[in-house]
């Protein structure tokens, strides 16, 4: 959960960071509200080091899908390579990321961008995030 991360400079350290601990696949949940920041290079890194991308909507969401490579994801079929999922609030966000996933994958949150347009704050959709996570694990 690095909800905080709301520049596309920290999700690049999150990733680099949790790509050099753990050297396990990673399955990202961002976007969001532009703040009028440049994508281009948080789609590079994503493009090379995420397996599964879940994108919240938002503006944001929409300049970092101009410089994606990854194929997008049809909800009604299983994908085994890399790619991108829009999906509508935290709780489908949450279900996708772990229905994506596969024994061993790294599900992080880290948006790269404002959370305004969805959620009171980045506290709240951290805490959205957290609260979907223990529903699942719970099951």
């Amino acid at each position: 959960n690095d909800t905080t991360a709301t520049n596309p400079t920290a999700v690049l350290v999150a990733l680099q960071s949790l790509a050099q601990k753990y050297q396990r696949p990673i399955n990202l949940i961002a976007g969001g509200q532009d703040k009028n920041l440049d994508y281009k290079k948080m789609a590079q890194a994503i493009n090379h080091q995420v397996k599964k991308l879940i994108l919240l909507p938002g503006s944001a969401t929409e300049k970092l899908k101009k410089h994606l490579r990854l194929n997008p994801i049809r909800k009604t079929s299983s994908s085994n390579g890399a790619g991108f999922l829009e999906v509508k609030n935290m709780k489908e966000a949450v279900q996708a990321a772990y229905h994506l996933s596969e024994p061993g994958d790294l599900i992080l949150l880290s948006p790269g961008a404002a959370s305004f347009n969805l959620f009171q704050n980045e506290f709240d959709r951290g805490n959205q995030f957290n609260k979907f996570v223990k529903q699942l694990i719970s099951k």
